[in-house]
């Protein structure tokens, strides 16, 4: 039997067979996770299938920034650890920072990489990784704390589609403040499914992060 392949934003990830016709597997899993982003799952293998779509609640240590660290060349900064979710909101502080970056702002953080990190001005231009241009570097050590978790509207909602192009909804919305425990977990069960793919669009938290994971059965007939 051929496990399966799921397209989890443009990365073929395997799932797992297993004698019965069941299959099932990893669907997707996003550690501090503060980004939007839509999921897509070709389902024509599949006669019935479920999901189970987990989340919790993240904390982020604030990083320190030193002089030595900075580099005005390509406008990153060196940290020993970088948690930060892509586009997640921190705030700036400390004295004189490199300019033109000021104190006690918030910044959109840009993950270059697990210790690089660079800056943007709005969520949608870190996302695009359109950073700022760092000119100064005046010395001294600085702190970039994330701002608390606030769900704001964060949730998914699943569409479904035969020909790729048109979608239906096939699932309420999720909100995520609806879940009121964390861990906290919901299963949405297809049963005899009628679509072809399956759209998961989540809509990320107005500031903090999450752990999100769904892991999916199914079976063939």
């Amino acid at each position: 039997m051929t496990a399966l392949a799921f397209l989890v934003c443009g990365i073929f990830v395997a799932g797992q067979s297993h004698a019965g016709n069941i299959e099932h597997g990893e669907l997707f899993t996003f550690e501090n996770k503060h980004s939007s982003f839509t999921l897509e799952v070709d389902t024509a293998k599949l006669s019935r299938f479920s999901v189970q779509v987990t989340y919790s609640t993240e904390t982020i240590s604030a990083v320190t920034i030193k002089s030595a660290g900075v580099s005005l060349a390509d406008n990153v900064v060196t940290v020993s650890t970088n948690n930060f979710g892509q586009g997640m909101p921190a705030l700036l502080t400390g004295t004189a920072p490199p300019g033109p970056l000021t104190a006690n702002t918030t910044y959109f953080m840009v993950k270059v990489s697990d210790t690089l990190l660079a800056f943007a001005t709005t969520y949608a231009q870190a996302v695009s990784r359109d950073t700022i241009n760092l000119l100064t570097n005046t010395g001294g050590s600085w702190t970039v704390t994330p701002l608390a978790l606030s769900l704001g509207s964060a949730g998914y909602v699943w569409t479904a589609s035969n020909d790729g192009d048109n979608w239906v909804t096939v699932g309420s919305s999720q909100a995520l403040t609806a879940l009121s425990a964390t861990p906290a977990s919901r299963l949405h069960d297809w049963g005899e499914y009628a679509y072809r793919f399956l759209r998961f669009t989540f809509s990320g938290p107005a500031s903090g992060a999450i752990k999100l994971r769904a892991y999916l059965s199914g079976r063939k007939d």
